[in-house]
């Protein structure tokens, strides 16, 4: 019988991690249907999206998940209740940041990364389009692995994996609607859509089985963390846009340089309105950040 429930318990897990592997067969076999360089364009901006996904959202619920399952064998709701919010807010405050840099920078980030030998100027540009259309995906998929680790903390993980293959199915609906007009970029941007619905559908599934939480400090965070990212994200474009049309492209230094400094920039930027609007979360992660330095 043991035997049988953990099995129960990990087939939906997996399941549900398969589905995110389904919808990368999915865009790869719909974009060979287009140009030639569509599944290239794809492929490379995927992985550079996968990054801050498993910097950030990853690392937040592979933290909370032994702590929220410990709180919930001792039949402490309110530590539950209290230990999911503060993870959605960390959750938040790292992700929205990574996605607005990933989209404004896209083409920086590309050029400095891959542009050379045959890959060219024009494929900086087409990568860097879908890049920027990936970039909601940082957030959704970031929440919505921190959303799925309140139900294995309560042995209900049908629930998460059941959302994510309707995600699958409203992806692969949003594909076949917007291909022919937005091409490969259609591609990134119906994944982003679908991980923004499915951090939407377990957001309203997770009241079902924690009932009341602290929504409110949720929406505060994101609503002031949303506001700071987008000055950021100003600032780097400007940056960004005022160095490119000084030096350009032309060496690996300069391409370094023009994603260096408007990061420095935006990141500044974000900082300083973090802390005129208050966001706790991200002196706590300061704090965090010089608690291992010291240690190490």
């Amino acid at each position: 019988p043991g035997v049988r429930s953990v099995i129960l318990l990990v087939l939906p897990v997996a399941a549900g991690m398969a589905a995110t592997r389904i919808n990368v067969l999915i865009n790869i076999f719909l974009a060979t249907l287009l140009e030639e360089g569509s599944v290239s364009y794809l492929s490379y901006s995927f992985r550079l999206m996968q990054l801050p996904i498993g910097l950030f959202g990853v690392a937040v619920a592979t933290v909370a998940l032994p702590r929220l399952s410990e709180e919930v064998s001792r039949r402490e709701m309110d530590m539950v209740r209290s230990t999911f919010s503060y993870s959605m807010r960390l959750v938040f405050t790292l992700t929205i940041p990574a996605a607005v840099l990933t989209a404004v920078l896209a083409r920086p980030i590309c050029a400095l990364l891959y542009e050379r030998g045959n890959f060219t100027q024009a494929d900086t540009l087409f990568t860097s389009q879908a890049l920027m259309f990936y970039s909601l995906t940082i957030m959704g998929a970031g929440a919505s692995k921190v959303l799925a680790s309140v139900f294995y903390s309560l042995k209900r993980p049908g629930l998460p994996m059941k959302i994510s293959f309707a995600c699958v199915a409203a992806n692969i609906a949003l594909n076949l609607a917007l291909m022919w007009t937005m091409r490969f970029r259609a591609m990134a941007f119906s994944t982003s859509l679908a991980s923004i619905l499915n951090m939407a559908l377990l957001f309203a599934a997770v009241r079902g089985v924690l009932g009341p939480y602290d929504a409110k400090a949720i929406r505060s965070t994101g609503g002031r963390v949303l506001t700071a990212s987008l000055l950021m994200g100003g600032a780097a474009w400007g940056g960004y846009v005022w160095l490119s049309g000084r030096i350009g492209f032309v060496s690996l230094a300069s391409k370094a340089i023009l994603l260096i400094i408007p990061l420095i920039l935006g990141g500044i930027v974000f900082l300083v309105f973090a802390r005129l609007m208050a966001i706790r979360e991200v002196g706590q992660i300061a704090k965090d950040l010089r608690d291992r330095v010291r240690r190490a």
